[in-house]
């Protein structure tokens, strides 16, 4: 038999009765009642996770020569841009989730408490209304 087939069949071939599918465990319901504050929160840190990672893995590039001052802040910009598009995608790199399970636990993500944090962001912005205080909505 032909290995290519086995593949394409999703057969295992370390002696398992099926492949092993691999995926992570969705978690957008559970994000449903979370604030998008706290998500922007933990997508932000997800992205400076990613670039980082991105800037380590350039730094073990060797070069024949130094790059212009152009050329490092283009990098740079494009390091930026890589970084939030894996921050978005997919979940990010699973710093993520890991941020919001401590910023925000599970207990917390449900209608009820999410209703009142709502609440409690329009009484804020009510009181800081009434005393004539300038904050941004």
């Amino acid at each position: 038999m032909d290995i290519k087939n086995f593949i394409n069949k999703g057969v295992a071939l370390n002696k398992q009765k099926s492949p092993i599918n691999i995926q992570r465990k969705s978690s957008k319901s559970n994000l449903e009642y979370v604030p998008e504050e706290i998500k922007k929160i933990a997508r932000d840190m997800d992205s400076q996770f990613a670039k980082l990672m991105i800037q380590k893995m350039k730094a073990t590039v060797s070069r024949n020569e130094e790059p212009s001052t152009a050329n490092q802040i283009y990098e740079s910009y494009m390091s930026d841009e890589y970084s939030k598009a894996m921050a978005q995608q997919n979940n990010g790199t699973g710093v993520q989730e890991l941020i919001l399970d401590q910023i925000y636990p599970h207990r917390y993500r449900n209608k009820i408490t999410y209703e009142h944090y709502l609440q409690n962001q329009k009484d804020l912005i009510e009181r800081f209304k009434r005393n004539k205080v300038d904050i941004e909505e």
